[in-house]
């Protein structure tokens, strides 16, 4: 009995396997790449630099466009793009009443778990049409510079 033949079985099913992770990481990298749009001069610097600081670590479609509502969730709290405590409710009719197609995007804690994120969602109106991203380290840094931490 020869038991070569079961070991180079054995290795092409290991080398058909590498090629296949292979060829899922290769779409994985195109794929996240494809969609994201560079700011235009018209914007607002203000939503620029905001663009910016959320999109650093966010996955493509969830980095804000101009007519974007952004809120943040902190310590229970929901804050606005000025770090004001703002009624999220009367925020989101506000954006909304000016263009129904507004997005609205709630930028969390990267730390905060994964229940607390789903209360925090289900404490705006419609959850199920917002956008849930966490903030970067930029904000949490202003958070705390601004006595909100």
């Amino acid at each position: 009995m020869n038991d070569d033949t079961q070991d180079n079985g054995m290795t092409e099913i290991a080398l058909a396997l590498a090629m296949g992770f292979f060829s899922l990481m290769i779409l994985t990298l195109i794929s996240m790449g494809a969609g994201v749009q560079s700011p235009t001069d018209a914007q607002a610097p203000a939503t620029l630099a905001l663009q910016r600081a959320l999109s650093e670590g966010a996955s493509p479609g969830t980095a804000p466009t101009a007519p974007d509502l952004i809120l943040f969730h902190h310590q229970g709290r929901y804050l606005g793009a000025d770090m004001k405590p703002t009624n999220p409710a009367q925020a989101i009719a506000r954006a909304r009443a000016g263009n129904p197609a507004t997005r609205i995007i709630l930028a969390v804690d990267p730390d905060l778990s994964f229940g607390a994120t789903l209360k925090a969602r289900d404490g705006l109106p419609d959850p199920d049409g917002l956008v849930v991203t966490a903030y970067s380290n930029e904000w949490r840094q202003r958070l705390r510079q601004g006595g909100i931490e």
